[in-house]
């Protein structure tokens, strides 16, 4: 199969929507809010890509643990969390140490400029940190053992 993508927050999915029409990627989105979850649903039926996705309702940590007990692997996780709190933080720790993501996985985080990571979470290495206006994006992979 080809990579499998994680959409945490996705709201409406949009960015790993754009990875999934091109074909060869399977994604499962989550999000905590019913709205999305059937927005998200609704938009993979009319893209008639479906089959590629599963649409997960629980917040971001939950479904992390999930993924682990089930042994899902993942290629690629996006991470558009609420600019608050230490949410970011936490999700990307959570990932490393639930052992989800398959060797040369990258994840995508995108956060506010005003609240950057304070440091590259534990075991994982920062490949880019690039500022787009109001947006930092993150890319983090797997610090190899």
């Amino acid at each position: 199969g080809g990579a499998r993508a994680l959409d945490l927050f996705s709201g409406t999915g949009a960015m790993v929507f754009e990875a999934i029409s091109r074909g060869g990627k399977t994604a499962v989105f989550v999000d905590d809010s019913k709205e999305s979850t059937s927005l998200i649903s609704k938009n993979l039926e009319t893209c008639g890509i479906e089959d590629n996705a599963t649409v997960v309702k629980k917040d971001a940590l939950s479904a992390i643990s999930h993924f682990s007990r089930q042994g899902e692997k993942f290629d690629m996780v996006f991470i558009d969390p609420p600019y608050v709190g230490t949410l970011l933080a936490d999700v990307l720790n959570a990932i490393t140490v639930a052992g989800i993501l398959n060797p040369g996985a990258v994840i995508v985080a995108e956060t506010s400029k005003r609240t950057p990571l304070k440091e590259a979470p534990s075991g994982l290495q920062t490949l880019v940190e690039k500022k787009y206006g109001d947006t930092l994006i993150y890319i983090f992979s797997l610090i190899k053992k």
